[in-house]
């Protein structure tokens, strides 16, 4: 009879990062990591993520995923925001991995609908059609 084996299964260590925030818009972000090295001996379900609420000073859930990335919305155009992700097993979660500095939350080429007009006596240059015939 062979010995018994015992198998312990343990929460996940913490996602590798860094958590970068990329494709920062005034409504969301898209936000990257790496999964842990340790999964705790079971599968990772799933990904939490949470944003640190500017107005109240609180860390509160915004999403889940079960790939290391996800697409978060609901934010507020203008003001600052930090994340953080955790991993998850059916033992429990990992510790948090930060963001390392916030994000303001705008659009990355400014207002599209602000033009500026120009007087075209003082700047004639920048008055006039162009044509594009292939040539």
């Amino acid at each position: 009879m062979s010995p018994p084996i015992f198998l312990f299964a343990g929460r996940p260590g913490k996602p590798k990062g860094p958590l970068e925030a990329t494709d920062v818009t005034k409504n969301g972000c898209k936000l990257k990591w790496k999964k842990p090295d340790d999964d705790g001996g079971l599968p990772i379900e799933y990904y939490e993520i949470e944003k640190l609420d500017p107005l109240t000073g609180q860390w509160i859930p915004c999403g889940k995923s079960t790939e290391p990335e996800a697409n978060v919305g609901g934010l507020q155009e203008g003001k600052p925001y930090k994340f953080r992700v955790k991993a998850v097993n059916k033992e429990g979660e990992s510790e948090e991995l930060e963001l390392d500095k916030p994000i303001i939350a705008k659009n990355p080429f400014g207002n599209c609908s602000t033009y500026t007009l120009f007087n075209v006596k003082t700047y004639p240059s920048f008055f006039g059609w162009a044509s594009y015939d292939g040539h």
